[in-house]
């Protein structure tokens, strides 16, 4: 499940419960709140499940975290927009290379990827 799950829960046991004059009420309107909440989770994940794209897409949110050094981070999504056949995959993998570009010191190779998203 994705590392912003636990901080979805977080907020919505956070968020205000309506008021209800009897505490056991209030924490029974919270609960189901929270099962909706959680409920939606599981709609939008399986959605994402079975969107190539969105799949994909959601695989690549994190994928610097799984690299401990930006230039292999760089090289990873280099390969894989060689070999993706999905033009919006391909954008996704733009998008994130040009964050990386910039962060390691390759401007030009940056606005190289923000030409061929512009001019797409």
């Amino acid at each position: 499940m994705s590392r912003f799950v636990p901080t979805v829960l977080a907020l919505a046991l956070l968020a205000p419960a309506p008021a209800f004059a009897n505490p056991e009420v209030a924490r029974m309107a919270a609960e189901v709140e929270l099962f909706r909440t959680v409920i939606g989770m599981v709609h939008d994940m399986d959605e994402l499940a079975n969107s190539r794209t969105g799949a994909a897409t959601m695989a690549l949110v994190g994928v610097e975290d799984h690299f401990s050094d930006p230039r292999e981070t760089i090289e990873f999504l280099e390969e894989l927009l060689a070999k993706a056949g999905d033009p919006a995959v391909q954008r996704v993998i733009r998008i994130k290379l040009i964050d990386l570009y910039k962060n390691t010191g390759a401007p030009e190779k940056a606005r190289a990827q923000i030409r061929s998203l512009a001019l797409e």
